[in-house]
């Protein structure tokens, strides 16, 4: 008994080594597989950092140019039609006729000045309509002119103009131009002191990458900045009070002088006072500015409206990059004066 006790107890541990032989052999036989399953994510891995090794900076910009096509043929699919009925309701419905008219008249009762009279000021105010009676067939209707504001009204509901100018006051209804020219009894009476600023006359130094009618919110601050020292100019340097400004439409602004003696001045007033904002930059052959030192006073104002909104807005990178990137400070240095050009070749270092 005792000997056959030993041979089982025997039996027992051989068959108890077996099974932890066995046991380490499927062990490392699912090492072997994880190792094995491993090589393709690391043979992955090696692929993609080989590929992103292969991408050129032109090929990054010509990806760029690629997505960029696409979201511009989106965009075009997506653009609104003009619809003549959305234009019929606007003009019905959102069209400020009532200020307008008031506003023409210089009549804050909106009667259109003497009521029907056709020698009051609205009645011998020019009107100009640009219609389309078929797609891209225009015609432009010159001296319109309206004895009450509801017949203005009535006209445009009728004609449906995509675009109406606004033209001067005259000795008599424009509308009667054929049969006073020839008698020399009709002339322009009054007329609004206009200026028109557009972002193309600023295409030379803006560095937005936007030019002609393209705008965008940085280049547009061009526009307040010309807006800033226009209004204080026109207000303390003339005294005109009534200064209206308004988006062009496109890419640009206008303000419409209309005190009473603004819109009596002559032509030759006007050029003058057209003049008085200009500043000589020079030319591709003469590129010196002909500034006079002390400032004049309204240059020296406008330096002090615009050197804030010069830093925060034109010099950093998130404005125009004027001191950001090294074509576009080298260009500023270059624009210095004859008397600068040691400093500039100092800071060009």
């Amino acid at each position: 008994m005792a000997a056959s006790a030993d041979v089982q107890q025997a039996e027992r541990e051989e068959s108890s080594r077996k099974r932890e032989r066995q046991q380490q052999d499927e062990s490392s036989d699912q090492e072997a597989e994880f190792e094995l399953d491993d090589e393709p994510m690391q043979t992955d891995r090696a692929a993609s950092a080989a590929s992103a090794q292969q991408i050129t900076p032109e090929k990054a910009r010509a990806a760029e140019a690629a997505r960029a096509k696409e979201a511009a043929e989106v965009a075009k699919a997506n653009e609104t039609v003009f619809s003549p009925e959305l234009l019929r309701t606007y003009y019905a419905r959102l069209f400020p006729h009532e200020l307008l008219t008031s506003w023409m008249a210089y009549d804050p009762t909106g009667a259109g000045g003497t009521g029907s009279s056709s020698t009051s000021l609205f009645a011998r105010r020019e009107w100009s309509f640009t219609i389309e009676p078929s797609p891209g067939d225009e015609i432009y209707i010159r001296y319109q002119s309206f004895v009450q504001p509801s017949d203005l009204t009535a006209a445009i509901a009728k004609r449906n103009p995509h675009k109406i100018d606004i033209g001067a006051v005259f000795t008599h209804p424009p509308k009667d131009h054929n049969t006073l020219q020839s008698s020399g009894k009709f002339a322009t009476e009054q007329r609004e002191l206009v200026f028109d600023i557009d972002l193309t006359d600023y295409d030379g130094v803006r560095c937005c990458g936007c030019s002609g009618a393209k705008i965008c919110q940085r280049c547009w601050k061009m526009m307040s900045m010309a807006v800033k020292v226009m209004e204080r100019g026109l207000r303390e340097d003339f005294g005109f009070q009534h200064v209206a400004w308004f988006y062009s439409g496109r890419r640009g602004v206008h303000a419409w002088v209309c005190d009473e003696s603004a819109r009596t001045l002559s032509n030759e007033a006007r050029s003058a006072v057209a003049a008085y904002f200009e500043v000589s930059m020079g030319t591709d052959q003469n590129k010196g500015m002909n500034l006079s030192h002390p400032l004049h006073p309204m240059l020296g104002r406008a330096y002090d409206v615009l050197e804030p909104m010069f830093v925060d807005d034109i010099l950093p990178s998130t404005g125009h990059s004027l001191l950001a990137k090294r074509e576009q400070w080298e260009g500023l240095l270059g624009s210095l004066p004859p008397a600068a050009e040691p400093v500039a070749a100092a800071l060009a270092k």
